[in-house]
């Protein structure tokens, strides 16, 4: 595992050079200001944040993605796993799945929520009472 920062951007690399017999596997836990802007990519894990209220851009290739309590613009995909949102206060959401389900549930109302997925179900649980949307379109 390496380490770069370069000015307040930090990329950090797992990887596993040859072939294992058995399991490779790396986890990293970082705790992080709750305004930050985090941009997690990962191409076999999950990845899990909870409590950050600045933008998040998470992407994972084999893996789920798991947001709780955020405020801040969500951009969420996962090629192979689930996109879970749960005690959202976001206003903006695009969340996306090839080969998973999409659940987002809201604590908030939100003003733009977009979720696909190829293979799976796009749920969207929206805050009963009166600041609840009066309407909720579905296009494809």
């Amino acid at each position: 595992m390496s380490e770069t920062q370069s000015g307040t951007d930090l990329a950090i690399t797992a990887s596993c050079s040859a072939p294992q017999l058995g399991t490779c596997a790396t986890s990293v836990r970082l705790a992080v200001p709750s305004g930050a802007a985090l941009i997690v990519t990962s191409q076999a894990a999950n990845i899990s944040v909870s409590g950050v209220q600045g933008a998040l851009d998470l992407h994972s290739g084999d893996g789920d993605v798991r947001v709780a309590s955020a405020s801040g613009p969500l951009q969420l995909s996962s090629a192979n796993g689930d996109v879970t949102g749960t005690g959202l206060t976001s206003s903006q959401v695009q969340a996306s799945s090839k080969n998973g389900t999409v659940d987002l549930n809201f604590t908030g109302v939100p003003k733009t929520v977009t979720g696909s997925s190829d293979n799976g179900n796009v749920i969207v649980g929206l805050p009963r009472g009166p600041t609840a949307p009066q309407g909720v379109g579905v296009g494809g």
